[in-house]
């Protein structure tokens, strides 16, 4: 769809279920009406039925999700509108005029062939490696396990039939281990399947255990199986301190920073944390490789163009693990609205806010704790500056636009809002 050339255009097919008018919000008065206009013009149009009970929606879901499979093109649900149009709410991240009616997921049967153990930072997350099977329209290889709790809560083993899933019809996962009411696996399955059997408890010989990784790969560190989470304890891990600059990185959209030149000055001992960034030079990142004296200016000025930073992204920035930048909203509206207010802060206080339990309390105490000479590092740059409580006046309040405002779009006022220290809400 994105060719300039346009080569291919002629094996597209659009079909259009929305229009608007440039400048004009009012145009269309109803949906039936836009769609009828495009209709009228020429245009594919999705189909379209209007109904006046919630069970006479629920009865259609129900019949198109047996057609589906035949359809000339994938769809996931339904989406039910109020017939009266709102354009600006349209915009809206979660629109109050309409809302997604999905269908109950595709499922799949196939064979657990593998276990692989995805890094990021400084967990381990297992990944499934599966007898390729077609669900929702495209082949899947590989499904998410989440966590070695799960692995054992589901008895799964290399060989072990299961069940695959799409959750939001987009990310393969394994939901369990599919067993026939014998218990010796799906209807279906080949004689030879190794399976396990669910009636005597006893193992195919088959079967083999899922070996669940016990040292870093990076550092050596003895790995901590948490259930939930497998991880390497070490703050010094090499894996985890460069996870930890290309979070940074990311969450201040740093250009030409990529992870491949990051890599290169992180194993050549050049940035071994988020404050070495800011002392690296023009004359020394030209010399690197597929860099050029254009390139390593380019990246100097990015990294060093100064930037103010809301406290909540500041830490965010510093990929404390399960510390993001919606959770430390959270905390700074709570009264935690500075750093030093922060490292005060003990782990009964914190997780006594809201939506921040024991656990993720006492990862930003250890956390904040152990990047802090870092984050200091960074202050002391003077590139970037954290947003004070007093600049944010709105910080600590809540807002919800709704209705036709006379001076501004909604999404206006609400980034206004925002940029005043205030939240945003899509609905009271």
């Amino acid at each position: 769809m994105r060719r300039k050339d346009g080569q291919g255009c002629e094996d597209l097919t659009l079909i259009a279920y929305d229009a608007s008018a440039d400048g004009d919000d009012g145009y269309f008065k109803t949906e039936t009406e836009k769609i009828a206009w495009l209709k009228a013009r020429g245009f594919n149009v999705s189909e379209t039925r209007k109904f006046n009970t919630p069970d006479e929606v629920i009865e259609y879901r129900r019949l198109v999700s047996e057609k589906r499979v035949n359809l000339p093109f994938d769809i996931d649900g339904l989406v039910v509108k109020d017939d009266k149009t709102d354009m600006e709410d349209l915009r809206l991240a979660r629109p109050e005029r309409q809302i997604a009616f999905k269908f109950e997921l595709e499922q799949a049967v196939s064979i657990l062939k593998d276990v692989e153990w995805s890094e990021s930072g400084a967990t381990y997350t297992p990944i499934g490696i599966i007898e390729p099977v077609r669900i929702a329209g495209t082949t899947v290889k590989r499904a998410n396990l989440c966590n070695p709790a799960m692995i054992r809560d589901m008895k799964l083993k290399i060989g072990s039939a299961v069940v695959v899933v799409k959750r939001g019809e987009i990310i393969p996962k394994i939901e369990g281990r599919a067993v026939r009411e014998d218990g010796f696996g799906p209807d279906g399955a080949a004689p030879d399947m190794p399976l396990f059997n669910e009636v005597s408890g006893e193992a195919d010989s088959r079967l083999l255990p899922i070996e669940i990784p016990a040292k870093c790969e990076s550092c050596g560190s003895s790995l901590v199986d948490a259930g939930t989470r497998l991880y390497c304890p070490n703050p010094a891990c090499p894996k985890r301190l460069l996870h930890r600059i290309v979070k940074w990185v990311n969450v201040l959209d740093i250009r030409e920073a990529g992870k491949k030149t990051l890599m290169q000055l992180f194993n050549k001992g050049r940035i071994k944390r988020i404050a070495d960034l800011y002392t690296l030079e023009v004359q020394e990142l030209a010399a690197f490789e597929r860099m050029g004296e254009l390139s390593a200016a380019k990246l100097v000025h990015n990294i060093r163009a100064p930037r103010s930073l809301s406290l909540a992204d500041f830490i965010a920035g510093f990929d404390i693990e399960g510390v993001g930048s919606l959770t430390m909203e959270n905390i700074t509206l709570a009264g935690y609205d500075s750093l030093e207010k922060l490292r005060a802060a003990n782990v009964e206080e914190l997780s006594g806010v809201f939506l921040t339990g024991e656990i993720t309390a006492r990862s930003l105490v250890d956390g904040l704790r152990e990047t802090a000479d870092d984050m200091d590092a960074v202050l002391k740059t003077a590139m970037i500056t954290i947003t004070s409580a007093a600049r944010r006046p709105l910080a600590g309040q809540s807002f919800c636009f709704t209705g036709e405002l006379k001076t501004m779009k909604r999404g206006e006022a609400g980034e206004r809002v925002k940029a005043l220290g205030g939240t945003v809400n899509t609905s009271v």
